[in-house]
């Protein structure tokens, strides 16, 4: 009996010590797999020796074991991967197109081709280089060679322009860089000008070759189709006021007639076509004549003018003379109430070739200096002077006529936008009383301004 009891009491002891263990041991059922694991790994490595019994029991041992909680069986997250369970989940097959399903996707490597080798890649972009290539050398080869048609020009009459001028070239008031034309200016690629000064009854004359845009392939292109893709030469002489009498001519080609007539205003307003002035005035064919006085023209077309027209006739463009130039009409924004400042001018434009010896235009710079020397001696007669003076007061009136209209329409829209304002004011205005008056006292000014103008006249007895 006494052992009976010793042996409960020892069973009871080990049972609560068993207890206690536990109880402070929280990671003790971690503790399990850690055992496991390790004996997983004994039996699983290479070469040991009782592998298959250690395997063995370790397969006893688990089976002992199933019911324990804290085992995590193998098979509790396959319904995750159950097809049945999840619809268009990534582990389910029906998630899969068919073709996935059925063989793997085949990659295709692009054939790109090999850069610098196959040059038929590259037709368009040769074709712009090649394109800017012919543009600059175009642009090189016409620039040089403007400048030797401008260097050739000067160096036939430069002689003869000294003599005829004090001083030929610039006058050494403008900072420009000279080395590529001598004395003369180059105001762009294909415009070379060359000023001259110091001639009795001449201000200053002013000559500019107006060459053609050799150095531009769209403008040579253009050109190629035009008849008149020509070098010209545009001589430009201001007489001095005392020395040429007032009157307006031209002679030029019928198709530079039109344009001359069209826009320049001295011919406009004091010049008329001359009808047959190739029969009237002996000239060849396809001249034109625009002159205000039959008496200047008769002057003017003598025989030897006439003898140079025949003779260059393909190359003498225009001969404009005029006391009242203005140069080319423009058109304004605003109202003119000022006519602009006139000039006495003479302007002769001819053309040159490039293929021509320029020693050969020699006589059309002479005509030049001789029309010149003619203006200075030509006297109109009393009768042309009065009807020059009786020109000249007629478009001074039309000018008149024209501003002061133009000055009323002005003065008429300053008027409304005055009393648009005061309108603006009053309608602006808080105090209605102080409205009412301002009202009415507009209401009487117009109404005083619409009564008609009446006169006092006193009769003394």
């Amino acid at each position: 009996m006494k052992f009976v009891w010793i042996l409960f009491i020892t069973i009871h002891w080990a049972i609560i010590i068993n207890g206690l263990d536990q109880e402070d041991n929280d990671f003790a059922d971690f503790e399990f797999y850690d055992d496991e694991a390790a004996t997983v790994e004994v039996n699983k490595a290479p070469g040991a020796k009782g592998g298959a019994k250690d395997t063995k029991t370790n397969e006893d041992f688990i089976e002992l074991d199933d019911s324990d909680d804290g085992i995590v069986e193998d098979d509790e997250f396959d319904h995750f991967s159950d097809k049945d369970e999840f619809e268009g989940f990534a582990g389910s097959d029906d998630a899969l197109p068919l073709d996935k399903k059925t063989k793997e996707p085949k990659l295709t490597i692009a054939k790109v081709p090999l850069h610098f080798r196959k040059w038929d890649s590259y037709w368009i972009e040769m074709l712009f280089l090649l394109g800017l290539m012919v543009y600059f050398v175009n642009y090189a080869m016409g620039k040089s060679k403007n400048v030797k048609i401008a260097n050739a020009w000067l160096n036939a009459h430069k002689s003869f322009l000294e003599e005829n001028f004090a001083l030929v070239g610039d006058d050494g008031k403008k900072e420009t860089d000279y080395s590529e034309t001598g004395i003369m200016l180059k105001e762009s690629d294909s415009v070379f000008t060359l000023w001259c000064s110091g001639r009795v009854c001449c201000e200053g004359m002013l000559v500019e070759l107006k060459l053609i845009k050799r150095q531009d392939l769209l403008s040579l292109t253009i050109g190629l189709l035009s008849a008149k893709n020509q070098d010209q030469v545009v001589v430009k002489a201001e007489i001095s006021k005392d020395s040429m009498d007032s009157f307006v001519f031209a002679v030029s080609t019928k198709k530079c007639a039109t344009k001359l007539f069209k826009d320049m205003s001295d011919l406009k307003q004091y010049c008329v076509s001359v009808a047959k002035a190739d029969e009237k005035y002996n000239l060849p064919t396809g001249y034109s004549v625009l002159s205000e006085l039959a008496e200047a023209s008769s002057a003017i077309l003598d025989a030897r003018l006439v003898a140079m027209l025949h003779k260059y006739n393909n190359v003498i463009e225009s001969i404009h003379i005029s006391d009242q130039y203005v140069g080319v009409q423009v058109e304004q924004e605003g109202p003119v109430m000022k006519q602009p400042e006139t000039k006495k001018m003479l302007i002769v434009s001819f053309f040159i070739s490039e293929k021509t010896d320029m020693e050969e235009f020699r006589p059309l710079l002479q005509l030049v200096i001789y029309l010149i020397d003619k203006l200075k001696r030509f006297k109109l007669s009393r009768e042309g002077k009065m009807k020059a003076e009786k020109n000249r007061m007629r478009v001074e009136e039309e000018f008149l006529k024209s501003s002061h209209a133009l000055r009323m329409e002005a003065a008429a829209q300053k008027k409304e936008e005055k009393r648009k304002q005061e309108k603006e004011k009053i309608m602006n205005e808080d105090n209605v009383e102080k409205q009412i008056k301002l009202e009415r006292k507009m209401k009487r000014k117009d109404a005083k301004k619409a009564m008609p103008k009446m006169k006092s006249m006193s009769i003394h007895l």
